[in-house]
C-alpha cells in the first residue's frame, strides 16, 4: 500500500548513505580483509555483513524487495554506529554496501561506485561478489530468561553450549537477579523456559524439561525452557 511516510522513510535511508560516503568515502575499500586478524568488534561487523549480504540476495531471489531493503536499512545503523571508522573492516563493509545497493538505487549506487574507483567501468558490468559463508553465525546465542512467564533478563552463551550450559546459565541469572522465591528454591522444583535466540537469527536450543533440586529431566514437549514454581 502506498503511503507518504514510506516515502519519507526511503529518503532518508538514501540521505544518511549519501551522507555517510560524502565523510568517509576515502576509507571505501574492496580487499577482503583476513579473518584471522579481527577484533571482536570487527568481526561481528564483518559477519553482520555477511548476513546482510545473504539476506539481500535470498530475498531478492524471492522477490522480496522490501525485506532486502529493509536489511540494508539496518546494516547502515551498523555501520554509523561503529566507532573505529578506520578499520579495513569498515572500509570494506563501505565498498560492499555499494554493490548491495546497486539493484535498488542504481544511480546513487554508481555515483559512489565512481567516487570510490575513478577510473572503473561500470559497476553494473562488474561480477557480483559473493557471501563469506564461513561467518554467517556470531559465536554467541543470546537467550531470553522468563520466570513465571515473565521476562526477568537475557544472558548470553557460545553457540557451542550444551543444553546443560544453557540452563546452568539460566539458573544463575535467575539466582542473581532474585526471580526465584525462597520457598521456591526450598521447594526444590522449577520449570525452567529459555527460548534461545541465536544472534543471526538461526534456530536456537529448544526443548522443554522439567527440573527439580538432584538436576533430574524429563522431556515435556519442545517449545522451549521456562523458569517457575511447579506446583
Amino acid at each position: 500500500e502506498w503511503t507518504d511516510d514510506l516515502v519519507r522513510g526511503v529518503t532518508r535511508f538514501l540521505n544518511r548513505v549519501w551522507r555517510l560516503y560524502e565523510e568517509h568515502g576515502s576509507k571505501v575499500g574492496f580487499t577482503q580483509p583476513d579473518p584471522a586478524h579481527l577484533g571482536p568488534a570487527e568481526r561481528n561487523l564483518y559477519i553482520k555483513l555477511n548476513q546482510t549480504h545473504h539476506k539481500v540476495l535470498t530475498d531478492a531471489d524471492a522477490l522480496q524487495f522490501n525485506t532486502a531493503v529493509a536489511a540494508q536499512m539496518e546494516f547502515l545503523n551498523d555501520l554509523c554506529g561503529f566507532e573505529d571508522k578506520e578499520s579495513p573492516v569498515f572500509g570494506y563493509a563501505l565498498g560492499r554496501l555499494i554493490y548491495l545497493l546497486g539493484p535498488f538505487a542504481p544511480h546513487l549506487a554508481e555515483e559512489l561506485w565512481h567516487r570510490a574507483r575513478l577510473d572503473a567501468r561500470s559497476l553494473f558490468r562488474e561480477e557480483f561478489p559473493g557471501v563469506d559463508r564461513a561467518f554467517l553465525a556470531f559465536d554467541e546465542m543470546v537467550i531470553p530468561v522468563q520466570v513465571d512467564g515473565k521476562l526477568r533478563d537475557r544472558v548470553s552463551v557460545p553457540r557451542t553450549a550444551t543444553e546443560a550450559d544453557v540452563k546452568k546459565a539460566a539458573l544463575e541469572c535467575a539466582d542473581e537477579t532474585g526471580s526465584i522465591s525462597g520457598d521456591a528454591h526450598r521447594s526444590g522444583r522449577h520449570l525452567l523456559d529459555c527460548r534461545a535466540q541465536a544472534l543471526d537469527g538461526g534456530p536456537g536450543i529448544n526443548g522443554r524439561r522439567f527440573c527439580d533440586a538432584n538436576k533430574q529431566y524429563r522431556a515435556e514437549g519442545a517449545d522451549g525452557f521456562r523458569l517457575g514454581r511447579m506446583r
